[in-house]
């Protein structure tokens, strides 16, 4: 419909009054940006072959392709490197002065990062919502060795998630929503590499 898109995570192309953007994750994804009536007739143009399937879905892509959204129930709860925000590039350590500054660089340059954002994958009806907590078997009674991100059901069952968990937890323990004995949850690749 444009002509032309862009191949690469972050790469712009712009054609017939548009911007469209390709978003990083394994699949090929475009924000699209331009004039209302340029918009509509793209919408129109491409109601014709798709059809819409709305937030549910385009935030299950951001889960797969490890985009964390910060919502108000996880807003104070990590610095940005628990996040992998250094790993997708939506951290500089480079530009000028904001709130917070000193905290992020110390554990940039200083600290050790005990906390990082996984993809996991659990089994059963219901999704856990972001700033719940996860557990891990033989952890401290009540202790919990993350937090959920955010959730999205999966069309076959189950959910998705993205969550900060202890990294020592991640890789040794068998971690579970709710508390150490709920529903079991599988660790998933993200499709970007990130520093321990």
């Amino acid at each position: 419909a444009l002509g032309t898109i862009p191949h690469a995570a972050d790469e712009v192309v712009h054609s017939k009054g548009i911007s469209a953007v390709r978003v990083l994750g394994p699949l090929p994804r475009f924000e699209l940006y331009g004039a209302e009536a340029d918009i509509r007739g793209l919408w129109e143009r491409l109601g014709a072959q798709a059809r819409p399937v709305g937030r549910d879905a385009w935030s299950l892509l951001d889960i797969q392709a490890g985009l964390p959204e910060v919502v108000t129930a996880n807003v104070e709860a990590f610095v940005p490197q628990m996040m992998n925000l250094e790993a997708i590039h939506a951290l500089s350590f480079k530009k000028g002065c904001y709130p917070g500054q000193e905290i992020v660089a110390r554990m940039q340059y200083l600290g050790k990062l005990k906390r990082r954002m996984y993809r996991a994958q659990a089994d059963g009806d219901g999704c856990p919502q972001p700033g719940d907590s996860l557990y891990a078997s033989g952890s401290e009674s009540g202790q919990g060795v993350g937090k959920v991100v955010q959730a999205q059901m999966l069309p076959e069952g189950g959910c998705e998630l993205l969550a900060v968990i202890e990294i020592d937890s991640a890789g040794n323990r068998a971690l579970h929503l709710r508390d150490e004995n709920g529903p079991p949850l599988a660790l998933k690749p993200l499709p970007y590499e990130v520093a321990n």
